[in-house]
């Protein structure tokens, strides 16, 4: 198998992960796969541990990261694409990134003060948003 269906197969795979974790938030169902591997790493990175949550709360939370995690799906597709310099599917996939972390960021936003990490509270959707996706203002 050469380098490039290599890539594609890659792109593939992300592609369609990103979309069936769509269609398992539509419809209530647990994520499998590439969205379970990435929402884990989105609890993992925030520091989230679900089972100190109840009610509403951990709904929220739960809500806030499984957005969160498909809006990476989605983003490795978009570099893989950009990668092949496919623009075409580079931007389709870009859309569905905006728009699913837009709505993980207001998620987020109604989690503000109710994740924990480390030894303080995620006092601002700004701050969580940017764990999730890694970012650094300290420099």
């Amino acid at each position: 198998m050469t380098e490039a269906q290599l890539e594609q197969r890659r792109t593939a795979a992300l592609r369609h992960g990103g979309e069936a974790a769509i269609k398992r938030l539509q419809h209530g169902e647990p994520f499998d796969g590439l969205a379970l591997e990435a929402y884990q790493g989105v609890l993992e990175e925030l520091g989230i541990d679900l089972d100190k949550l109840t009610g509403v709360d951990r709904v929220r939370v739960r809500r806030a990261a499984r957005f969160e995690a498909v809006a990476r799906l989605f983003d490795g597709a978009a570099l893989a694409a950009a990668a092949a310099g496919d623009l075409e599917r580079w931007e389709r996939y870009q859309r569905r990134s905006g728009w699913i972390g837009d709505k993980g960021f207001r998620a987020f936003g109604e989690v503000r003060g109710l994740v924990t990490a480390g030894d303080g509270l995620i006092v601002d959707a700004i701050a969580a948003a940017d764990a999730a996706m890694g970012v650094d203002d300290e420099d």
